[in-house]
């Protein structure tokens, strides 16, 4: 429970208090995740209210935080839905080899959700420590757009300082080991504005990185009481769309080393792929948005404890929860595997109209809001790989291997992504979950420091902007439709 005096910002005390606070929209009354039952006092209802709010949530004193950042009269309120501690997604399975240098290595994965890290031996390879925590910045926004309006017009020193500020916490295991180094990876904008640098020359023509190179400087530039100080290398991104994250998947899975056609994908909040086909590197990155992480959805939520991450019909709905918990909210994959569910169950029309909202579980629904957020995504990311593999006039069935990369990948069904058509059905036995491709390339270079083939990789690649591609929306539109393809 919470006081709350007249005047004060709401949002502000609560993203202090509630450090996983959901605010998938930058608190600008879009996707109602904010959500405050006021137990004493009262507050108006706005309009944001009544479109995200039935009338008995409101009778219920329920309201939206982030429309009250003046507070209309003292009260006490209690927040009602909290991001719980997020499943690592990481390198399990990761077997690196050793060197001869003394010490540990720290790699770290900036992802848009959810920043990971990792601390490994330097002379065994050995994983010692890995740890996650939902990005601070997802406060302004769950989507990079919204990040870099906010930077550009803020300045982008806050949204480093919140970064930085909940790295520096997770450090603190990790302070009486011998750090010789950190590399750190993610899209284009998370790297810029890990460094401070406003992103906006990746958002307007020409579409250029005012990072260019691997950034080398020391941790006392970012964490100054940090003792004793180690060296920071900063990977570069490949260009405004395709960032250090999806070059450290490349360089994990050796996609220039294999005589095979192979592509790698990343179905997170920044959708991008690459595809590796007779010695050609095509890259894009498809605007998809934050659905398949669960953002801008009506009851969507992270890879928590407690996720619907599966879905099946028999007479009724029947749900898998990560951990087992108790349903809190509905994870990337779980709105997969819904929307999956009710097409085999011909309860959802391929043109993605629904009838009626869907309750799962008590206050956990799919809207037609949500269905429509999914075609969205869906069908950017399926326009994306037709424009890439026709860059490289590359058939499906020339694709002997798919990198399904990310923690979307973790728990969903090859089968659903061929079901919805995010996937051709021709490339479903190529299919390889893959993981935490970014933060596994990482792991290794932290490791090896092979910069000539990382480099090389970056001048490799050849971008496809969809923005300006002269196919991308008649494939968009052709892909809107939820179905198989071929």
């Amino acid at each position: 429970m919470t006081k709350f005096q007249k005047h004060e910002d709401i949002l502000e005390i609560l993203l202090q208090k509630h450090l996983n606070l959901d605010l998938s929209c930058g608190g600008r009354g879009q996707c109602g995740k904010c959500r405050l039952q006021v137990t004493k006092g009262f507050l108006p209802v706005t309009d944001a209210e009544r479109k995200l709010l039935s009338k008995v949530q409101l009778a219920q004193g329920i309201r939206l935080a982030c429309q009250h950042r003046n507070c209309e009269a003292a009260i006490e309120g209690e927040l009602l839905y909290e991001q719980g501690d997020m499943q690592i997604v990481g390198v399990e399975d990761l077997h690196l080899v050793g060197h001869h240098e003394e010490g540990c290595v720290l790699a770290v994965d900036v992802g848009t959700t959810t920043v990971v890290l990792v601390l490994l031996d330097i002379q065994t390879g050995n994983v010692l420590l890995e740890k996650s925590f939902l990005n601070p910045q997802r406060r302004y926004g769950g989507d990079v757009i919204s990040r870099i309006q906010h930077a550009h017009e803020k300045g982008p020193a806050l949204l480093q300082k919140l970064l930085l500020k909940e790295l520096r916490a997770q450090l603190k295991a990790v302070e009486d080991m011998d750090i010789r180094r950190m590399c750190v990876c993610g899209n284009a904008v998370m790297t810029h504005l890990f460094l401070g640098i406003d992103p906006i020359p990746l958002a307007a023509a020409p579409y250029e990185c005012v990072q260019k190179e691997l950034v080398i400087c020391s941790s006392k530039q970012f964490f100054p009481d940090f003792i004793p100080e180690f060296e920071i290398q900063v990977l570069p991104p490949i260009s405004a769309y395709v960032g250090s994250d999806i070059l450290m998947g490349i360089y994990a899975q050796d996609m220039e080393k294999n005589k095979q056609s192979s592509l790698l994908l990343d179905l997170g909040t920044n959708g991008e792929l690459a595809l590796y086909h007779e010695g050609m590197l095509i890259l894009s990155s498809a605007a998809c948005g934050p659905a398949f992480e669960g953002g801008n959805m009506s009851c969507g939520c992270g890879a928590v404890t407690g996720a619907v991450s599966e879905v099946h019909w028999e007479n009724g709905f029947r749900l898998q929860t990560i951990h087992d918990g108790k349903p809190v909210g509905i994870c990337g994959s779980g709105y997969l595997s819904l929307i999956s569910c009710l097409l085999t169950a011909s309860l959802l029309d391929v043109s993605g109209y629904l009838n009626q909202h869907v309750t799962l579980f008590d206050g956990l629904t799919l809207t037609q809001k949500d269905v429509r957020e999914f075609q969205l995504a869906k069908a950017a990311i399926a326009a994306a790989l037709e424009r890439v593999c026709a860059g490289a006039q590359c058939s499906y069935e020339q694709i002997e291997a798919v990198y399904l990369a990310g923690g979307f990948g973790r728990h969903l069904h090859v089968e659903d992504l061929c079901i919805t058509g995010i996937l051709p059905t021709a490339l479903k036995q190529a299919v390889r979950i893959s993981g935490n491709t970014a933060l596994k390339g990482c792991c290794r270079y932290a490791l090896e420091q092979n910069r000539t083939r990382m480099e090389l990789l970056c001048k490799k690649g050849h971008c496809i902007l969809l923005a300006s591609d002269t196919g991308f929306s008649d494939a968009f539109i052709s892909h809107m439709l939820l179905e198989p393809y071929t």
